[in-house]
């Protein structure tokens, strides 16, 4: 009896392990692109005064950005990390589910990316309203896009998703910041893959490992002992 309690013990403790390794926060879903940025098809601007070439860069890739650019990238994540269901971000976002029919607590991001324009000439009213097809592996649930810009998250209105394979997404929009795909995850949230560059703290992943091995081998010599 002692020793299938023991081994239950230790079977708990590698399921715990394992869990560690994989469980995250709520409010991401893998991406099966790996966290590239989608794929630019077409790309329109209203009226003839400005002549800039728009740029996607991924959340995996936010290094790349200029620093305030990168930090506003950093604050989306955080805000769909943190939330513990993402209409909380963008109230609007729930009437598009319960229109579809889909429980809110099933919303994730797909994709997080930075929308900016190189080679942009200003004027004097500003960004006019730009057209965007794009073609990414996430869309074949989608459910909507958002944008983040002064601090709110807003819904782009409009955006819908094409093509026969349903990997091509349309839209129209006049800014320039962090965007998400927001797709019907079925309820299985995990955590947006870090950029290979990233700092990864693996200090938990260590301390537990190192209490389960002490563990481990406490119960191996227990088990020992009582076999003599």
């Amino acid at each position: 009896m002692r020793k299938a309690f023991l081994f239950c013990v230790v079977l708990v403790m590698v399921m715990g392990i394992s869990f560690s390794a994989t469980a995250a926060p709520g409010g991401f879903i893998s991406s099966p692109s790996g966290n590239k940025a989608p794929v630019i098809l077409e790309f329109t601007m209203d009226g003839e005064d400005c002549s800039a070439q728009l740029k996607i860069t991924p959340f995996s890739q936010r290094e790349t950005l200029p620093e305030v650019d990168g930090e506003a990238l950093e604050d989306a994540y955080d805000d769909i990390v943190g939330a513990p269901d993402i209409t909380v971000l963008e109230p609007d976002l729930k009437n598009i589910a319960d229109d579809l029919g889909i429980p809110g607590k099933n919303l994730a991001v797909s994709d997080l990316f930075d929308i900016s324009l190189d080679d942009c000439t200003h004027t004097e009213n500003g960004h006019s309203n730009f057209s965007i097809k794009m073609s990414a592996e996430t869309l074949e649930n989608f459910v909507g896009l958002m944008y983040k810009h002064d601090g709110e998250w807003k819904v782009v209105s409009g955006a819908k998703v094409t093509g026969e394979d349903k990997d091509t997404l349309t839209f129209i929009s006049d800014e320039i910041s962090p965007f998400a795909i927001v797709v019907n995850s079925n309820g299985t949230h995990i955590d947006v893959p870090q950029p290979p560059t990233g700092d990864i703290n693996l200090v938990p992943y260590i301390v537990l490992m190192a209490v389960s091995a002490v563990a481990l081998i406490l119960v191996g010599m227990r088990l020992k002992k009582e076999s003599d």
